[in-house]
C-alpha cells in the first residue's frame, strides 16, 4: 500500500503573510521541498543550572514531530552531574531530572508544563521550518517590516511568540510569556545565530535561551547543533 503523497512547499502558500515572514520562509525552505514530518538532531554546548552557577558542558539528543494536529518532541540532555528529559507527548508536557543519571530529583508535570513544553516545540520549529507555514492552527500577524507575531492554538492553549527578523530574512529572536515550571509566567527569549543549510533547509546552528528578570536576560542554555536529519 502506497503512503499518502507529501505536501510540498510553494511560494504561493505565503500569499497574504506579513512581509518579513515571507522573506524568512522563502529563505528557509527551498521551492518544492516536502513538508518535514520528523526531525532528529544532536547538539553540544553549555548549560547554566542557576544564575549564580557556572556553565557546564552538555550533550543533547532530540526529536520533533511536525504535525500541527499532534505536535511532539523529546529532548535528553546529559552533563557530568545530571540527565534531564524534556518532552511534549500525547498533549502533555513534562520535565524529569536525574542526579548522576539515575536518581530522580525533578518530576515536573501539569498544566504549566503542558504550556511551557508546547511553547518549546513551537519556538524550536525554526529547525524544521515547514512547521511554521500557516494552517488552521497556526497564523502570523503583521507588526512591522522586521517583526511579526506567531500564534498557535492547540488543546486549549493559545500560544504566541513575538518574532524579530534580520533584514536578510533570518529570525533574530523570539519572545513570549512562558511558565517557568510552577513559578508562573515569565518573559522568555530564544536567540538564533550562525545559520547553515541542512537537507536544503536554512536553520540556525547556535541557539541561546534566556529568562528575563527585571529587564535583564539570564541565559541558561547555549547549544550548538552537531547533526540534523529531516525525515
Amino acid at each position: 500500500m502506497e503512503s499518502e503523497p507529501r505536501q510540498r512547499f510553494s511560494a504561493e502558500i505565503l500569499h497574504g503573510l506579513p512581509a518579513p515572514v515571507q522573506r524568512y520562509l522563502k529563505l528557509a525552505i527551498p521551492e518544492g521541498s516536502p513538508f518535514v514530518r520528523r526531525t532528529e538532531m544532536t547538539h553540544g554546548g553549555f548549560f547554566k543550572p542557576k544564575p549564580d552557577s557556572g556553565w557546564v558542558p552538555i550533550k543533547g539528543r532530540q526529536y520533533f514531530i511536525s504535525d500541527h494536529q499532534a505536535p511532539e518532541f523529546e529532548w535528553t540532555g546529559r552533563t557530568s552531574l545530571f540527565k534531564a528529559v524534556d518532552f511534549y507527548k500525547d498533549n502533555r508536557g513534562g520535565l524529569k531530572v536525574y542526579l548522576l543519571g539515575f536518581i530522580r530529583i525533578v518530576n515536573g508535570k501539569g498544566e504549566a508544563f503542558d504550556q511551557g513544553e508546547l511553547l518549546r516545540w513551537l519556538g524550536e520549529a525554526v529547525m524544521f521550518p515547514t512547521a511554521l507555514l500557516p494552517s488552521e492552527k497556526l497564523r502570523w500577524e503583521e507588526k512591522d517590516d522586521l517583526s511579526a507575531r506567531l500564534l498557535f492554538t492547540h488543546k486549549g492553549h493559545d500560544l504566541y511568540y513575538d518574532v524579530s527578523f534580520l533584514p536578510n530574512g533570518e529570525i533574530k529572536e523570539v519572545e513570549t510569556l512562558r511558565h517557568q515550571g510552577d513559578a508562573g509566567l515569565k518573559p522568555w527569549v530564544g536567540e538564533f545565530h550562525k545559520w547553515e543549510h541542512f537537507s536544503g533547509f536554512r536553520i540556525p546552528v547556535r541557539i541561546r535561551a534566556a529568562w528575563v528578570e527585571n529587564g535583564e536576560r539570564f541565559h541558561y542554555a547555549d547549544f550548538t547543533l552537531e547533526s540534523v536529519k529531516h525525515l
